[in-house]
């Protein structure tokens, strides 16, 4: 009398397995929507980086160097 039998413990490793499988593939998933919105950030941070220069040139003001801008350095 085995305390498991043999049909039991597969069905427990295959378990295990799936469950294994399961979690790299959320993880996986999670990994490139991240990199996804974090280029969209990006893009978007640009963007709006390169409005304000337009702005800024349009209503007659100088460019300034970026070290200037920053008063938190």
């Amino acid at each position: 009398m085995d305390v498991f039998d043999k049909k039991t413990l597969i069905m427990a490793a295959g378990g295990v397995v799936l469950c294994a499988a399961v979690v790299v593939a959320a993880g996986i998933m999670l990994h490139r929507q991240t990199a996804k919105i974090r280029a969209n950030m990006r893009s978007v941070s640009r963007g709006l980086y390169k409005f304000g220069s337009a702005l800024q040139l349009l209503s007659g003001a100088e460019c300034e160097d970026d070290t200037e801008n920053c008063m938190m350095c």
